[in-house]
C-alpha cells in the first residue's frame, strides 16, 4: 500500500511537470510545430528564427488576414523583434511586410502579439520570424520534439550570414520545429 501511494504521488508529480500546450492550435492556425518540448541552446549572438509558409500551406487561407502571432519563449532574450516577410527566393525571405518590437514577454509560456495592421494572405509565401539577441548561452525560442518540417526550422545567425535550417546549423544534431504560429481570421 505504501509503495502504491508513493507511485501515485510520483505519477501525479510527473504529469503536472509535463508542459501542456494550449488552445492556440485551431483549424485557423498557421504552424509547422507540435506541442512545446524545450528550446535549443544557442551561443551568445544575434539571431533570427522563422517559420516559412508556402502556397500549399496558405492556399486555403487566401483572402483572409493574418492577425496574430504566437511564440513560445523559454528564457527571455534582449531586443526581441517580430518580423513578417513576403515571398523571396527559395531560402531567403522577401520584403518585410510587418515589423514590431515585442516587449513584455513571459518566460516559459506562450506569448501573443496582435498585429497593428493585419496582413492579407495572397497565396505568396509568408515568413514569420523573431529576431533576438543572447548575451550568454541561452534557450530562448521554444520548439517541438520534431522531426523538422522543411520550413519549420529556419535560422539566421548574424555571425554566420545566410538563412539555413537549424538541422544544418547544428550539424544535424537538432531536428525540431520552432514554436512560431500565426492566427488567421475566420471570415
Amino acid at each position: 500500500m505504501k509503495n502504491y501511494s508513493l507511485f501515485l504521488c510520483l505519477l501525479v508529480l510527473l504529469m503536472s511537470a509535463c508542459k501542456k500546450d494550449d488552445s492556440r492550435l485551431t483549424a485557423d492556425t498557421l504552424h509547422h510545430d507540435g506541442d512545446n518540448l524545450a528550446a535549443p541552446q544557442l551561443p551568445p549572438g544575434t539571431y533570427e528564427v522563422a517559420a516559412k509558409f508556402t502556397f500549399s500551406k496558405l492556399q486555403r487561407f487566401q483572402e483572409k488576414d493574418l492577425y496574430e502571432v504566437n511564440l513560445y519563449i523559454e528564457s527571455v532574450p534582449t531586443n526581441v523583434e517580430l518580423k513578417i516577410y513576403r515571398q523571396g527566393d527559395e531560402n531567403v525571405p522577401g520584403p518585410i511586410l510587418y515589423s514590431a518590437d515585442w516587449n513584455g514577454l513571459d518566460a516559459n509560456s506562450w506569448n501573443d502579439h496582435t498585429l497593428t495592421t493585419p496582413i492579407e494572405i495572397t497565396g505568396e509565401d509568408l515568413w514569420i520570424s523573431v529576431n533576438f539577441t543572447h548575451p550568454t548561452d541561452m534557450r530562448t525560442i521554444g520548439c517541438d520534439s520534431g522531426p523538422a518540417d522543411s520550413n519549420g526550422d529556419w535560422i539566421l545567425s548574424y555571425d554566420d550570414p545566410g538563412w539555413q535550417s537549424l538541422r544544418n546549423f547544428s550539424g544535424g544534431e537538432v531536428d525540431i520545429n520552432w514554436n512560431i504560429r500565426g492566427q488567421v481570421t475566420k471570415e
